[in-house]
């Protein structure tokens, strides 16, 4: 059985389509909405829309070409993470359309000694695809992210890059000198002349090659001083490092003095972030110190 739709007044139910029903006039209900706007103290002000701090990004596409690829990424991870690039945007431009990285017949044109492949592996961190919490990439792609990172003082996918790659322990003793030198991370450049001192096997022609020879007697001498002492100056955790220290003191105090231009200082604001990597690091750190900005000349980017 269909029962009929009914209107609640009070206590009463009331039937619409009874005989001789009565039904509330429009009179009657504008009158009680007047009641209850009435019981409101003031006039109605409406909540303003503003602009979110950290998704309202300000936006555009920035074209690169590095050999014979050209790039179309938008300029907010450049703005956003790296001091230098952000300089170089905030420069006045009278013609936006003639602006170097505005258009692709205008890119910003990287320097010979930068990769393709090393520019789209860090793209691949700044852009990672899929977008994932995790961002998995290979050693070669982790040392691009490195490599550029510091060029650039992209300081907190820099962070992200160390942490990565000595997590999954990848490098060599040889590559931990190597790259500590070309990247300024002493304590890489420590940990890989212990342990090249400390192994069973001597240095090797490839290794003392890639280190240099000089650094290579000087590693053959530490070997033999630690075998002539019994292992013990070295083989102590709390003497470890002193004889690398001492032999590699100025060459230390030189990468230390360079390592510092990537220590985070305080900043007003925040540099908008993503959490990667399989350690839950998250990037969205403080923005550096201020380093060697690039600059645009011509239609390449330089370091000063």
């Amino acid at each position: 059985m269909t029962t009929s739709p009914t209107i609640l007044s009070d206590t009463k139910s009331l039937n619409v389509n009874s005989p001789g029903a009565e039904v509330p006039s429009a009179k009657g209900i504008d009158g009680e909405f007047s009641q209850i706007l009435a019981e409101h103290d003031g006039p109605i002000v409406e909540t303003p829309v503003v602009e979110d701090e950290e998704y309202f990004l300000q936006s555009s596409f920035v074209f690169f070409q590095v050999e014979n690829s050209l790039f179309r990424v938008p300029s907010y991870r450049f703005t956003r993470d790296s001091e230098n690039f952000a300089e170089m945007f905030k420069l006045p431009q009278a013609d936006r359309a003639n602006v170097e990285g505005a258009s692709r017949e205008r890119p910003i044109i990287l320097p010979d000694s930068i990769s393709c492949v090393d520019f789209r592996n860090f793209l691949k961190a700044l852009y990672p695809f899929p977008v994932a919490v995790t961002l998995s990439l290979s050693k070669a792609e982790w040392l691009s992210v490195l490599t550029l990172s510091s060029l650039w003082y992209f300081l907190s996918f820099r962070k992200v890059a160390i942490a990565e790659l000595e997590r999954t322990g990848a490098l060599t003793p040889t590559e931990k000198v190597t790259w500590g030198r070309d990247v300024n991370i002493s304590s890489w450049v420590v940990k890989g002349y212990q342990e090249l001192v400390q192994r069973a096997n001597i240095v090797n022609k490839n290794e003392a090659l890639g280190v240099g020879y000089e650094t290579a007697f000087s590693l053959f001498r530490l070997r033999e001083q630690r075998i002539a002492d019994g292992a013990r100056c070295f083989d102590h955790a709390a003497n470890a490092i002193d004889p690398v220290e001492e032999e590699f003191k100025d060459e230390l105090q030189s990468i230390r003095a360079e390592e510092k231009k990537y220590a985070p200082k305080a900043v007003k604001g925040r540099v908008g972030g993503i959490t990667i990597e399989c350690t839950c690091a998250d990037v969205r750190i403080d923005d550096g110190a201020k380093g060697t900005p690039i600059v645009a000349k011509g239609k390449k980017i330089h370091r000063r």
